[in-house]
């Protein structure tokens, strides 16, 4: 996806990117440049926290409202990484094509690569043992082997779908996310990184605009969904929630 970004930055713009526009605009300064940078991503920043603000579920804000200061941390520390990353993952395009190559548009890269890692693993945090396929760290850190991981978000985050609703299902509610969405979201992911490679500019960039709302989307419905899980847990004691188990 980065590269395919690139390439039109280099072919379309003769490698004469808006950052080289802008130095020759304000005569060549450079202290105009971490200006528009701190400029991207406080405006991604306020967008993301306006959507996931006015997405929060009737669950978030019950949860806000409870004396459970340890259940509030674990939300808190969820919902704060899904912004991050959020925010890391938006802020990437204009980046990009603001400072080219450079190294902002890798840091920003990276930042989006390591709160990847984060999410996942906080999000594995709040599955119970006995129902987890596999450990947060593994979930997390097999994220990072190259071509592997393309299965593994498979396991990661349909996996980790299914796992919530088996959760749910053992406290007595019904599935919190829709597994044909969380499939959906990895087909597309898959096609998102498999899409550099292709010469079809076109479809490549209706593929990448697709990845980002679906992951928008998914990291809310998750980011919802755990909020009840952990008003469940705040609620039921485990010895109602395991009678219930089917």
């Amino acid at each position: 996806m980065l590269k395919f970004i690139f390439e039109i930055i280099v072919r379309q713009g003769s490698k004469q990117t808006v950052k080289h526009i802008l130095r020759e605009f304000f005569g060549g300064t450079f202290i105009l440049l971490p200006i528009v940078f701190c400029v991207i991503v406080a405006v991604t920043a306020a967008l993301v926290w306006a959507i996931c603000h006015w997405s929060e579920s009737k669950d978030v804000k019950q949860l806000r409202e409870i004396g459970a200061v340890k259940v509030k941390k674990s939300f808190n520390r969820i919902n704060y990484s899904i912004m991050f990353y959020l925010t890391s993952y938006l802020a990437i395009f204009p980046v990009l094509l603001v400072f080219g190559d450079r190294i902002l548009a890798v840091l920003t890269s990276v930042a989006w690569a390591l709160s990847f890692g984060i999410v996942t693993l906080l999000l594995w945090k709040e599955i119970p043992k006995n129902i987890a396929r596999v450990t947060p760290k593994k979930a997390a850190g097999f994220c990072y082997i190259p071509l592997f991981n393309y299965y593994w978000w498979f396991i990661a985050f349909r996996g980790l779908a299914d796992d919530v609703n088996k959760t749910a299902i053992r406290y007595g509610h019904p599935a919190f996310v829709d597994l044909n969405f969380a499939t959906a979201v990895y087909v597309i992911w898959v096609a998102s990184a498999v899409s550099g490679f292709l010469d079809a500019q076109e479809l490549i960039l209706l593929v990448n605009l697709a990845a980002i709302i679906m992951t928008f989307v998914f990291f809310v419905l998750l980011r919802n969904a755990m909020a009840k899980l952990l008003l469940l847990k705040t609620t039921l004691p485990p010895v109602a929630a395991s009678s219930q188990e089917c």
